[in-house]
């Protein structure tokens, strides 16, 4: 069933057909508004620095590379 799907809908609109792809829509990226931030960045912020090569100042994303990018509220 997963392997070969007969069909797959996305957002109304059929994207797979007989195990084929179709169509292709990027999807929405979900994140959290600044104000949401503020608390978790202060948390992880240390622990994100030991642990990943990438450093903290360069992991934030633009919001040009998010054009169905969707604030969570919280």
């Amino acid at each position: 069933m997963f392997a070969c799907p007969r069909y797959v809908i996305k957002e109304g609109q059929v994207v797979v057909k007989q195990g084929k792809v179709v169509k292709s829509l990027q999807g929405k990226t979900y994140y959290l508004g600044s104000t949401a931030r503020e608390g978790i960045e202060e948390e992880i912020r240390e622990d994100f620095e030991k642990l990943y090569t990438v450093s903290w100042a360069n992991y934030p994303v633009q919001d040009a590379y998010l054009p169905r990018g969707e604030v969570v509220p919280c």
